[in-house]
């Protein structure tokens, strides 16, 4: 028996016409449905001669596959707002991150311009340093020339020494005495 496009089998199911591709066969479960007034007004209103729908049946089966189409979208945005929720706690995290090493950039410029300002103070004392080396060193050559003039002049004869006098020592730029 066939009711617009509906095969009813033996067994007490429905066969679809529409749902028959190839050899398989969608068999449908029969169920009856009790409807309040308003509910069977609008199932009525969209069934019948100008409708889309041929019978109440396909308008059922299209609000339920409607039903389960909304179900599906419905889950896929909870799994969106779950992505998007924990997309936000990245970001959140990674902006406390970046914030973090902000400051740590901040802090190591900070260490950096105190370093670099104790470095050119350790040169300042360095070159300080070395010119007080370089005078001292100049001293001591000075104070070793001193003695050794001096030894040379303790160890030089009466006769030496006046010449040493006249002429000037051995070694001395301006002829000076000693």
């Amino acid at each position: 028996m066939t009711v617009k496009g509906v095969s009813y089998l033996s067994d007490g199911y429905l066969e679809c016409e529409a749902c028959i591709l190839g050899y398989e066969v969608c068999i449908m479960d029969r169920v009856t449905v009790s409807l309040d007034e308003k509910s069977g007004e609008a199932v009525t209103a969209n069934v019948g001669d100008g409708s889309a729908y041929e019978s109440k049946s396909a308008f059922v089966r299209e609000c339920i596959r409607q039903y389960e189409q909304v179900e599906s979208l419905q889950q896929r945005i909870d799994a969106l707002e779950d992505e998007l929720a924990t997309t936000r706690e990245q970001r959140d995290s990674a902006e406390t991150e970046a914030a973090e090493l902000r400051d740590r950039v901040d802090d190591l410029e900070r260490e950096l311009e105190q370093q670099e300002a104790r470095t050119d103070d350790l040169r300042r004392q360095l070159k300080a340093a070395n010119a007080k080396n370089d005078q001292m060193q100049e001293l001591a050559n000075y104070v070793e020339d001193e003695r050794r003039v001096e030894q040379q002049w303790r160890e030089a004869g009466l006769l030496t020494k006046t010449k040493w006098k006249v002429f000037g020592m051995p070694g001395d730029e301006d002829s000076s005495t000693a």
